[in-house]
């Protein structure tokens, strides 16, 4: 699944369901399609592990104050 980012910082990605060729094979198929919205500030998991590295490191790193 991949999401889309929007203008206001959320998110959206469309997930296919189903498809339906029809009893024969020979009519209109279907789809179902499902849309989610995430907010602003749901982190995905493949922003997850450099927002965690990121941690680590400034955790590691010496204070300078």
């Amino acid at each position: 699944m991949d999401n889309f980012k929007l203008a206001d910082g959320n998110r959206f990605a469309l997930v296919l369901k189903n498809i339906d060729k029809g009893p024969n094979g020979n009519e209109r198929a279907e789809a179902v399609i499902e849309a989610i919205r995430f907010k602003n500030d749901f982190m995905s998991l493949r922003d997850r592990p450099l927002f965690e590295e990121m941690l680590r490191k400034l955790q590691q790193s010496p204070t300078t104050r």
